[in-house]
């Protein structure tokens, strides 16, 4: 669990993301490169160079990823970026590419833009969640509303209907926090950020995220370090939602026993997790939340903020 800034500040000191620092000096190239750097490490399971689905590639992601960072360069309001790239997305992909980081991105840029306005240089765990906090509280219902559009747009299978809320019919007022409050009990890990203002992210995602890289020495071979501890230690709900607990649960087991000295044994799991037709082993909600995890860490380093400081 990350409790202070301080050790968030000693762990980036020495990270292999510095040498992004230069390249992400604001929000919106954060959102980029942690889109990019999720989607370019070959996880099991998941889309990465020279391993596609068959309705998504890597160049899927690729674009994904700057209609994102456009996106949320052009919008203030995190309800519209998110609704924007959802969409834009849809039309240049024609398929659900990054809804789930959408989702996550969205309040998580949001709470960076007030951050950024009250020139906090190296934000701390608390100051996120903080801002998280101002963020939700300050939700209209144009933010809400615009959050359905987007699930609707990017018609994400098992999120069109969230109990009373169907996000296809046209509903005078909206409430985003009960929605994700009821996803979440039905295992939703996106919707559980809403639900607990994204302090599981910050206890149970980021610091394995961190770790990993740090212990790898590398970004990418971190990230492939982080999903398999990640799904070790919980369900990956997209797999729970297509398949049932029972086989999620499989999932996680099946994570938690692989060494990271075997990389036989990584590339049996990968393939067991391809094996099943139309993707349904595919641990997506976990790359969700480690393209999340990225952003953070990579606007919690004091050089990556030096540009928005001195622009603002």
């Amino acid at each position: 669990m990350i409790s202070s800034g301080d050790q968030v500040d000693r762990d980036q000191s020495e990270s292999p993301l510095r040498w992004l620092a230069p390249r992400v000096t604001t929000a919106s190239e954060a959102v980029r490169w942690a889109c990019l750097l999720e989607a370019t490490s070959p996880k099991a399971g998941n889309v990465s160079p020279g391993v596609s689905f068959s309705d998504l590639c890597y160049i899927d992601f690729v674009k994904a990823a700057n209609l994102a960072s456009d996106s949320f360069a052009a919008h203030r309001t995190f309800g519209n970026a998110v609704f924007e790239a959802a969409k834009a997305t849809s039309e240049a992909c024609q398929s659900n590419v990054n809804l789930g980081i959408l989702l996550l991105l969205g309040p998580l840029v949001a709470a960076d833009n007030l951050l950024v306005d009250r020139v906090v240089n190296s934000p701390t765990p608390e100051d996120w969640l903080s801002a998280v906090s101002e963020v939700f509280s300050a939700m209209d219902q144009k933010d809400q509303q615009s959050i359905f559009r987007a699930i609707a747009v990017a018609n994400a299978g098992g999120l069109g209907e969230v109990e009373s809320w169907d996000v296809n019919q046209t509903h005078e007022r909206v409430d985003l926090l009960a929605a994700m409050a009821d996803a979440a009990g039905r295992g939703d890990r996106i919707a559980l950020q809403y639900q607990t203002g994204f302090l599981d992210l910050f206890q149970e995602v980021i610091p394995v995220l961190l770790g990993a890289i740090q212990e790898a020495g590398d970004v990418l071979h971190g990230v492939m370090q982080s999903q398999l501890r990640i799904l070790a230690s919980s369900h990956d709900s997209l797999i729970m939602r297509k398949n049932g607990e029972a086989v999620a649960e499989e999932v996680r087991v099946a994570a938690s026993g692989i060494t990271n000295s075997d990389p036989m044994q990584y590339a049996r799991f990968d393939r067991t997790l391809r094996a099943e037709a139309g993707n349904r082993l595919n641990p997506g909600t976990t790359a969700d939340l480690i393209a999340a995890g990225l952003f953070v860490i990579l606007r919690t380093m004091p050089e990556a903020r030096a540009g928005d400081l001195e622009v603002g």
